[in-house]
């Protein structure tokens, strides 16, 4: 089903069953369900009725065929219903007609009820259009709804050129009444009896309703009294009475809709009076009603601006806390009451506007409204914490605070201008609507434009920042305003007068490239010359190889944005020959060329960094953790790989190899020297013996380097490399070990604590 949110149209759906008619339709409007009359029953028979008002009809012309409105619900005979209301008719063949149907709203089958439905003669002339189920055939058998959603109606119920001309639209309003008959016994034997009752009750209020409503809107009991007014006297004392504050109350609040249109309509005659009948005596009158008109228009304003106390303290207290502020109005916006006007404010202060026109006293009312729309719309927006920020200001915030602060400008841009500002805009139309003397101009302009220029102002500010560090919130910001922007251009289309703001918002657009490429430079020379030199102590990673790395995995969050805003190769030389050349022959995009020259410069100052290890060991096994955490980096990430190209990944592999042989060369020559034959032999004239002084030392000398490089390979990070590195290195060193240990291991076989010297077999070396 297809809705309208506004005011709940949707496209047809559902099981419907038309009754024939040779009555026309018509585009009616609901507001709201009226109270129930009270039902009439006998034995298992109950006959409810209600009356519905349809508000606003002119602003439903331009629905299309098939658009229906649903009322409120409402319980007759134990079951729920609902009317649909189609203004262009339920089919096309049906578009210059409306169409009335009922509902079964509840969850049930096979239940069986009679109608009638009855368009109120507003004219006070009791003309009703009456169509009912019956047709007069009191024989004729109830309809059955078989299940929830079930209607049962008129396609063509009455023509919509009927409605003006013969009373049934006033005050541009419809009156339905609705009467429902339901059969709570289904047997057969029954059913006529009971047909026969619901028939009588709703032919005997066919002949003895008296329904007068005089051109008054809000008409919500089925069973009030008749509101037309006989007499100028009468008219005069209606607007006498409502003259206290009790009174005008009654007209400011929601409650009592038939007193505020039956004012309305005094108000309305005694004006006619004057004009037309030349009728002066009651000048005072119609003097006090507009002035009353006026109080109860800025009253209804005011009711639609109160807030509770702790929202108003907001407004007030400028709070510099980041964090609380934004946790404040993530809160706070859960309030979407706050300020709105509902449609029975709107439908008064319209009213109001209306007749204050038509008499010529339309006065102070539109300076009072653009002063109190204005002012909740500041208000709103002082909820963010943002309207006072300068360039200065946001310089000195650290990065957590300004990302805090940008998150909540979005936020704000958001529900401005996708709910507040477009808001405001239906406001607007809908009370001042048609109104030459109130344009987009003077009117709504006004209440927005402070707003929409403070947040212009807030984004330009942020133009001024110089830290990469903050460059994922510019580009949250960035990516916000390019959403944003055509909604501010497509209020420059209704307005000249925007245009200010949208070529301010725009210019910000334009600059912000300029700054994102600067601060990505600006990381680049970080990179390149960083000199914090604190090497870590066990895992040998450099933090400054993790943040290089999460910070070009976040620029992949963003490609698309920036592929269109890099958009040239790097020019810096690196001061190596040949990753300049790597370089000058890739084929990538700039984006693609600005991460690999990230990558080595990384590389290059990891190198400088690498000889402020204290063994030459360990500097090994620094570079290749380090480059080997960025060669993993950009396996692991797909999309990264498909930037850079498999050619760099290649060209970092081999130096982590390049570096593997030279570690291994390095620590082999320390371990290896250790089992050589010189001095451990006494020469004699005819034989050799060998010094177990000596020798022991030897072996103890062996044990700890080869302990030494068993602590220093245990910093390794890549387990697959350290595995690797550890067949390279026995391969290399076994054999010469099981040489050693048979040629002189012999020699300590009855030495006390033997097992100090020769800790390691070549079986568990």
């Amino acid at each position: 089903m297809e809705t309208y949110s506004s005011s709940s149209w949707a496209s047809d759906g559902g099981s419907s069953t038309e009754v024939t008619s040779t009555a026309n339709e018509k585009e009616l409007v609901v507001s709201y369900l009226t109270s129930a009359s009270p039902c009439v029953a006998a034995d298992d028979i109950v006959v409810g009725s209600h009356r519905f008002t349809f508000d606003c009809y002119s602003r439903r012309e331009d629905l299309g065929v098939g658009k229906y409105l649903v009322s409120d619900t409402f319980t007759s005979g134990g079951y729920d219903w609902a009317i649909t209301l189609y203004p262009n008719g339920r089919k096309e063949k049906y578009k210059e007609y409306i169409s009335i149907y009922i509902r079964l709203e509840s969850d049930a089958t096979d239940v069986n009820a009679l109608f009638e439905l009855i368009l109120v003669d507003q004219s006070g002339n009791n003309k009703h259009i009456i169509r009912t189920r019956f047709g007069g055939l009191q024989e004729e058998r109830p309809f059955l709804m078989s299940r929830r959603r079930t209607r049962w109606g008129f396609g063509q119920y009455t023509k919509k050129r009927n409605l003006k001309k013969s009373g049934y639209l006033a005050y541009n309003c419809l009156v339905v009444d609705c009467k429902v008959g339901v059969l709570e016994d289904r047997t057969e034997k029954n059913i006529l009896r009971q047909i026969r009752f619901i028939f009588n009750q709703l032919s005997s209020s066919i002949k003895h309703q008296n329904i007068v409503v005089c051109g008054f809107q809000g008409m919500k009991n089925s069973n009030c009294e008749d509101t037309k007014l006989p007499d100028l006297k009468s008219v005069a004392k209606l607007i006498t009475e409502l003259e206290s504050p009790l009174q005008l109350q009654g007209l400011i609040n929601h409650g009592d809709r038939i007193k505020f249109d039956q004012y309305l309509y005094a108000v309305d005659k005694i004006q006619q009076s004057i004009k037309t009948d030349k009728i002066y005596s009651y000048e005072t009158q119609r003097a006090h009603a507009i002035k009353t008109l006026q109080l109860v228009f800025k009253g209804i304003l005011n009711c639609s601006i109160q807030t509770k106390k702790s929202d108003s303290l907001s407004k007030t207290v400028y709070s510099s806390s980041i964090t609380g502020s934004y946790g404040y109005e993530l809160q706070g916006s859960n309030h979407t009451d706050h300020g709105e006007l509902s449609s029975e404010q709107v439908y008064r202060l319209q009213s109001i506007v209306e007749m204050l026109h038509s008499t010529g006293c339309l006065g102070d009312c539109i300076e009072v409204y653009i002063i109190s729309r204005r002012s909740l719309v500041d208000a709103r927006f002082l909820r963010f914490c943002i309207g006072k920020w300068t360039a200065n200001d946001l310089k000195s915030l650290g990065c957590e605070d300004f990302a805090a602060k940008i998150r909540i400008w979005i936020l704000a841009a958001y529900k401005f201008y996708d709910d507040i500002f477009p808001g405001e805009k239906q406001y607007y139309e809908q009370i001042f609507d048609k109104l030459r003397a109130v344009t987009y101009d003077n009117c709504f302009l006004p209440i927005v434009k402070h707003v929409a220029i403070q947040l212009n102002n807030f984004a330009d500010a942020v133009s001024s920042t110089a830290s990469f560090q903050k460059l994922f919130s510019v580009l949250e910001l960035y990516k916000t305003l390019i959403v944003i922007l055509p909604k501010i251009k497509n209020m420059v289309v209704h307005s000249e007068s925007f245009a200010d703001i949208f070529h301010s918002a725009n210019n910000t657009t334009d600059s912000l490239p300029n700054l994102i490429r600067k601060l990505i430079l600006c990381f680049e020379n970080t990179v390149l010359n960083e000199q914090l030199n604190c090497l870590p102590s066990t895992r040998l990673l450099h933090l400054l190889t993790e943040y290089t790395m999460n910070y070009v995995a976040n620029i992949l969050l963003y490609k698309e944005l920036l592929t269109n805003i890099i958009v040239s190769r790097p020019t810096k030389s690196l001061g190596n020959q040949a990753d300049d050349n790597f370089l000058e022959a890739s084929d990538g995009t700039p984006l693609g060329l600005h991460i690999i020259w990230i990558m080595m410069s990384l590389r290059i100052n990891l190198e400088g960094k690498s000889s402020f290890c204290e063994d030459s060991s360990l500097r090994y096994i620094f570079l290749m953790n380090n480059v080997g955490y960025i060669t993993s980096t950009i396996k692991e990430s797909s999309e990264l790989l498909e930037m850079i190209g498999r050619d760099y990944l290649l060209k970092l592999k081999k130096d982590v190899l390049q570096i593997a042989e030279e570690y291994i060369s390095s620590i082999s020559q320390r371990v290896l020297y250790c089992l050589r034959d010189d001095g451990l032999n006494y020469k004699f004239p005819f034989f050799n013996r060998v010094s177990k002084k000596s020798l022991k030392k030897r072996f103890k000398t062996f044990n700890a380097k080869f302990e030494e490089v068993c602590l220093t390979h245990s910093y390794m990070l890549d387990m697959q490399l350290a595995s690797q590195l550890d067949q390279l290195i026995l391969c290399k060193w076994l054999p010469t070990y099981k040489s050693f240990l048979e040629k002189y291991s012999r020699h300590l076989q009855f030495e006390r604590y033997r097992e100090r010297y020769i800790k390691y077999s070549s079986e568990n070396l």
